[in-house]
């Protein structure tokens, strides 16, 4: 049972404009911001998961994070999260946090379309999304959120993981492009 005031990683991705992406963690406890932790990841790659991983992993706050926060499994583009892994690795929970209701059936279309094109093969990306479908959904603080948390658990970190994805993403697209734009 996870309790008030563990401390969050919140993920976040800068522009898609070019092969590699900034990727942004705001480590916090309840809504104050304890650090700010970077790494690049592959545009529509694969290596978001052990990106993260090696990033919380050699940051002082490595045993101290409880919970990894995403806008959505898939970030920076199709590069999408290998949530198990990142649970066993971390020793942490997941909240995927999203405006719009998660439909996987498009984006295991999108993986497949992108595989086609690219002539790569895209098995392992889908099954990740395909994992995805077990984790429980919630729609609170005008978000959708899946995770393999309890909704009273969930109640006690979920306006704050809105309130960091928001500035994770501001953060990110500001740093990245020297402004911020658009919504989460």
């Amino acid at each position: 049972m996870l309790k008030a005031g563990v401390r969050l990683a919140t993920i976040a991705t800068g522009v898609l404009k070019q092969r590699r992406t900034l990727l942004i963690c705001l480590i916090s406890k309840k809504d104050e911001i304890e650090g700010v932790l970077s790494t690049k990841i592959v545009v529509d790659g694969d290596d978001a998961s052990a990106s993260i991983i090696k990033m919380i992993k050699k940051s002082r706050f490595a045993t101290q994070v409880k919970l990894l926060v995403s806008n959505g499994i898939s970030i920076a583009g199709l590069n999408v999260l290998d949530v198990p892994l990142l649970e066993k690795e971390l020793h942490i929970r997941f909240i995927s946090i999203t405006r719009k209701k998660p439909n996987p059936t498009a984006l295991i279309g999108a993986i497949r379309s992108f595989g086609t094109q690219n002539k790569v093969d895209t098995k392992t990306k889908e099954r990740k999304v395909v994992w995805a479908k077990t984790l429980k959904q919630y729609r609170t603080h005008g978000f959708y959120m899946q995770t393999p948390l309890t909704k009273s658990e969930l109640e006690l970190f979920a306006g704050d993981a809105a309130k960091l994805i928001r500035l994770a993403h501001i953060i990110a697209r500001g740093v990245s492009t020297s402004e911020s734009k658009n919504r989460v």
